[in-house]
């Protein structure tokens, strides 16, 4: 793949070359840097070494329904696994991709950059190499990274037994057994060497369930700047990579605001998810003050919490207390006494929340509220990862009314 560059015409020859004035806002001597060819790297972790399988042949076929061109390029990481499709000629293992669009949605037909074999995607520092080759291959103004998986926000709900280990939170591999944890601090470890090199993410996706949590947010609030993630269950058609892909092509100079506030419309409007909403994630200071307070007035109202608890929705009645709304738990605290003003931290950092039919009310982001899993409240309250539980008194008012 050739790396446009960018390049300045030179003075016509025996004309005279201008006398160079200062310009304001650079130091003396100090020439503009010149845009880079590309605006967006769109960079797709898409891990389908799972039961997701039969969806990543679907996916790359909708990435190159997206087009091409408009200074904008897409780097794909694919892991299949045997067993579960045996579309585009039942490959297996991992390839890497730069995707180039077409409109025929049967056959991928973009080329393969990468044969890896058979790659761990469920260990962060294969996430971290993955991201450093998108950016030595497609160097950009602004990035979009998605996380394409199964998801559940901090970690995984939790299974029959008690004593059974935490499943997968973001990113699980089969072959490997393995996943990537958020509140055992992996995720981030995952990007930060990228962070560290081009500043945070302009866009962080999550094609993956319950992702969008507040302690999800918080987690990575100096890894990216906003996020694009559902409350619920998430579906097939999940992040609609087609429609995003033309928008930046159609208009590659946007900061990524609109794009991820469509996205997530898209997602619900016309994919048909349950929910979906864009943060902004540099919001989540004030947001997490509010958790604190709401963590203080919990251990000082004893059962008013508990009531809170019960009355607040959630965005999963299955496991209703794992996915509270964050902004409907506020609104119902704040009835019960609490001082806080939950709801309007949430309506301030949320960009746009969108849901269909029963979830149209939902404001965007969950919170853990759960009194019954005392084995997963521990990497709730101590994993390595687990900054909104540092950082908020939260966690000690769940502990606080929690059976002994």
């Amino acid at each position: 793949m050739l790396l446009l560059l960018l390049a300045c015409r030179p003075p016509l020859e025996g004309s005279p070359l201008p006398q160079s004035q200062p310009i304001p806002g650079w130091d003396a001597g100090e020439a503009p840097e010149a845009p880079l060819a590309t605006a967006w790297t769109v960079l797709v972790y898409m891990n389908g070494d799972n039961n997701l399988e039969g969806y990543v042949v679907h996916d790359l076929n909708e990435l190159e329904a997206g087009g091409d061109g408009g200074r904008v390029r897409v780097l794909v990481q694919a892991d299949r696994i045997d067993g579960y499709n045996t579309e585009d000629g039942d490959w297996q293992g991992t390839r890497r991709y730069e995707i180039v669009g077409d409109d025929d949605l049967e056959q991928v037909t973009s080329p393969v950059l990468e044969d890896m074999g058979e790659v761990d995607m469920g260990d962060p520092a294969v996430l971290a190499d993955f991201l450093a080759w998108g950016r030595a291959v497609a160097p950009a103004e602004r990035y979009a990274v998605f996380l394409w998986n199964h998801g559940d926000s901090w970690t995984f709900a939790p299974p029959p037994a008690e004593e059974a280990a935490p499943p997968p939170s973001i990113s699980s591999d089969d072959t490997s057994g393995s996943w990537i944890s958020v509140a055992e601090g992996e995720l981030v470890s995952g990007l930060d060497a990228f962070v560290a090199a081009e500043g945070p993410i302009d866009l962080l996706g999550f094609d993956a369930c319950y992702m969008a949590s507040f302690e999800v947010a918080y987690a990575l609030r100096n890894h990216a700047r906003l996020m694009l993630a559902s409350e619920a269950w998430v579906g097939g058609e999940g992040v609609l990579y087609t429609p995003l892909l033309q928008s930046l092509r159609e208009d590659p100079e946007q900061d990524g605001v609109l794009l991820a506030d469509v996205a997530a419309k898209q997602s619900v409007v016309e994919g048909g998810e349950l929910t979906f909403s864009a943060t902004d994630l540099t919001q989540m200071a004030q947001l997490a003050a509010e958790v604190d307070a709401l963590g203080l007035w919990g251990l000082e109202a004893g059962e008013g919490l508990d009531g809170a608890l019960v009355s607040a929705r959630a965005a999963d009645p299955d496991w209703p207390s794992w996915y509270l709304d964050l902004a409907d738990l506020g609104r119902v605290a704040a009835a019960a006494g609490a001082p806080v003003a939950l709801d309007e931290a949430v309506e301030q950092a949320v960009i746009g929340a969108y849901g269909n039919g029963r979830y149209d009310w939902t404001g965007g982001l969950t919170l853990f509220g759960d009194l019954e899993s005392p084995g997963y409240f521990r990497l709730y309250q101590e994993g390595a990862g687990a900054v909104w539980s540092q950082d908020t008194r939260w966690d000690e008012a769940l502990a606080s009314r929690m059976p002994r």
